[in-house]
């Protein structure tokens, strides 16, 4: 299948950037490098290139566009700030190649508006092969929708929110339900369903036999209830949902805010106690155990060099004593073996005398030395070997003093906190409170899912009963068929969808599940993704086949499943397009985030767009995916225009010169 590859973005005047910057990007064929690397601080703009993309493709449809604002001021907020808004125009320009059967048709695209006195409007133009055709530009919805839905477009085009969303969220959220009915082509045989039911009410009261039209009329009329009921629980879901979103928030800023002012300290304070008189009985010991080191041989370590030389003195003295031991034994020897030597042998016993002689005068000098110290050699190695023990274990108790000490200082720092209890006992009331309240909203959350399941099997048992009174009352003429074959097709219908649903739900399932076991790479709780056929809500199932609430999963893993669900989408879509990724990294830790960079990075799509923190992709990471990287660019702020220009360089690790990331020209302070 045919790639759709954008090849360059500009921005004019949109945003925090100022005047004309333009982002080439690789053409993304065959040259093994799609990753396109993007860094830059928060606030430098990485957010504000993911919502010129969707708002130059979908324009008022953009999904970023914020709920209850006006498109005119959606425009009118996203013209930068310092220039003259009536005069200059802000534009964003993609320039794209798109298949076009067998072939590729380049496309440039250029959104643009101005300021204006009450109402922004935008203006589209498009350029085909280099040629403006105001047609294309007429029919750019329609082609954009044929291209990228905006239903799946957030599969390829998503943020760091959406993955915490997706994350953290027990429930399938709306917009994600909303891709998956998309991808399975759910929405098409709804919409056919509910125009053959319009169909059928059109035709109703051309049916003759008034008693089943009664019947008939009652039985719509208790559907169309039905369905403003399931509605109505539908928003309020929604609304208790956004409601334990904020108070689960503001559960999390009085956490914030207890353990700032020194929570952990109030609720360790007996602990700390309890280690300051432990560790004051061990400094105590410590000291003692120094003071007998010094009591004893510890200060001959002040003449440690003597004692050597003694040992070397006791050792020679030994020699002399043994030399005064050895000499008459050599007079004696002599004397025997020259008696046993007879005259004959005059020769013989020269040699001995002269042998022996020279070993006795050698021997005799050793003798003659005097000894000063008479000491024995052992016992002098005896004390340098205390000498040894007893400084080394000095050292050690030194260390560990120095450490205990430490200690003592840091929770007498800690006990010595002015922490006013009462304040303390007010937040945790708060915490509870919260908690509780937290809880009321997830039982009546549950409650709100049961009624609507209740509803949902009555809708279904009210449709079942409107086809009985339909092959009932569908006779001869042309309303009875149309609403006899209406009704029947309607049932085909709503067979081929749940057909349809089991066997795209799978093959989903299958590919999500693939997509999280390379993510995670390693044995966890979960065996298997499971997709609910009714709800889509996505779950994980263990070896025995029992869910697995996402709360048993660490952090890394939920953000993994997360990604793994948009991989997943994306592969089942069968549509081969860019994937741009806004600070996906900020929650993963070091594993989840090699996997990420390492396995998804290079393999999320023939063109990958990262729009990345310097704390997100560095190190070992980068140079993870070096490889793959075909452009890198940082976005760096000039606090004195409030704008941000785009510069060759990821983070400046290919320039020589260091230059500033964030950049105040009045204070001449560089911020790294």
């Amino acid at each position: 299948m045919s790639e759709m590859v954008i090849k360059s973005i500009t921005l004019n005047n949109f945003g925090v950037f100022l005047g004309k910057q333009t982002i080439e990007l690789y053409n993304g064929r065959g040259d093994g490098k799609p990753v396109t690397l993007i860094g830059g601080l928060n606030g430098c703009g990485k957010t504000t290139i993911l919502d010129a993309i969707f708002l130059n493709l979908y324009g008022k449809r953009s999904p970023r566009l914020p709920r209850g604002e006006s498109y005119s001021d959606y425009l009118r907020s996203l013209i930068s700030v310092g220039i003259d808004g009536k005069q200059e125009e802000s534009w964003v320009e993609l320039v794209m190649e798109v298949p076009d059967g067998n072939d590729f048709t380049a496309l440039r695209v250029r959104r643009s508006w101005k300021e204006r006195q009450v109402r922004v409007t935008d203006r589209l133009s498009v350029w085909q092969d280099g040629h403006l055709n105001a047609y294309f530009a007429e029919g750019w919805d329609a082609f954009i929708e044929e291209q990228i839905p905006v239903a799946i477009s957030e599969l390829f085009f998503f943020d760091g929110e959406r993955i915490s969303a997706l994350a953290e969220s027990e429930e399938t959220i709306e917009s994600l339900q909303t891709a998956i009915r998309s991808l399975l082509g759910i929405d098409t045989v709804d919409r056919l369903i509910k125009e053959l039911g319009t169909l059928v009410r059109s035709k109703e009261r051309a049916i003759k036999n008034s008693d089943l039209y009664e019947e008939f009329k009652e039985a719509h009329s208790r559907l169309d209830e039905l369905d403003n009921e399931i509605a109505r629980l539908n928003q309020e879901q929604v609304s208790l949902y956004t409601r334990i979103e904020q108070a689960e928030k503001q559960l999390e800023d009085l956490e914030a805010q207890y353990y700032k002012l020194g929570g952990n300290l109030y609720e360790d304070r007996e602990r700390y106690v309890t280690n300051h008189q432990d560790l004051t009985k061990r400094s105590l010991d410590l000291r003692a155990e120094m003071v007998a080191l010094a009591s004893g041989a510890l200060p001959l370590t002040l003449v440690r060099e003597r004692v050597e030389r003694l040992l070397l003195v006791s050792r020679h003295e030994e020699l002399i004593q043994k030399a005064r031991y050895i000499l008459p034994e050599i007079e004696n020897l002599q004397s025997m073996l020259i008696k046993q030597l007879s005259t004959k042998d005059e020769g013989i016993q020269e040699l001995v005398n002269r042998t022996i002689e020279a070993r006795y005068r050698e021997l005799s000098q050793v003798a003659n030395e005097d000894i000063n110290y008479n000491l024995s050699p052992a016992q002098v190695q005896q004390v340098l070997e205390v000498i040894s023990h007893q400084t080394s274990r000095s050292r050690e108790l030194i260390i560990e003093l120095d450490k205990v000490e430490t200690e003592l200082k840091q929770i007498e720092t800690n006990l010595t906190l002015d922490i006013d209890p009462k304040q303390f006992e007010f937040l945790i009331e708060q915490k509870t409170k919260k908690k509780i309240k937290i809880e009321e909203y997830r039982k009546e959350y549950d409650n709100i899912r049961s009624q609507k399941a209740r509803l949902e099997a009555e809708k279904r048992a009210v449709e079942t009963r409107i086809l009985h009174i339909g092959n009932r009352i569908a006779e001869s003429d042309d309303a009875e068929r149309i609403i006899k074959y209406s009704i029947k097709a309607q049932e085909k219908m709503r067979v081929f969808r749940n057909r349809l649903i089991q066997q795209k739900v799978g093959k989903l399932a299958q590919a999500i599940t693939k997509q999280y076991s390379l993510l995670t790479h390693k044995k966890s709780l979960a065996e298997e993704v499971n997709v609910d056929p009714v709800t889509f809500r996505i779950s994980l199932k263990d070896e025995r086949s029992n869910i697995i609430q996402k709360s048993k999963l660490s952090a890394g893993e939920r953000q993994m499943l997360a990604i793994a669900i948009l991989w997943g989408l994306g592969k089942v879509s069968g549509k081969q397009l860019p994937v741009i990724i806004d600070t996906p990294m900020g929650r993963l830790d070091s594993l989840h985030r090699f996997n990420f960079v390492s396995k998804y990075l290079p393999n999320a799509s023939h063109q990958v767009i990262v729009l990345s923190t310097d704390k997100e992709i560095e190190g070992d990471y980068l140079r993870a995916i070096e490889p793959f990287i075909n452009r890198r660019y940082t976005l760096v702020y000039d606090e004195l225009d409030k704008s941000t220009r785009i510069v060759e360089g990821y983070f400046n690790t290919n320039s020589n010169e260091r230059e500033s990331l964030w950049h105040d020209r009045e204070t001449d302070t560089i911020v790294q």
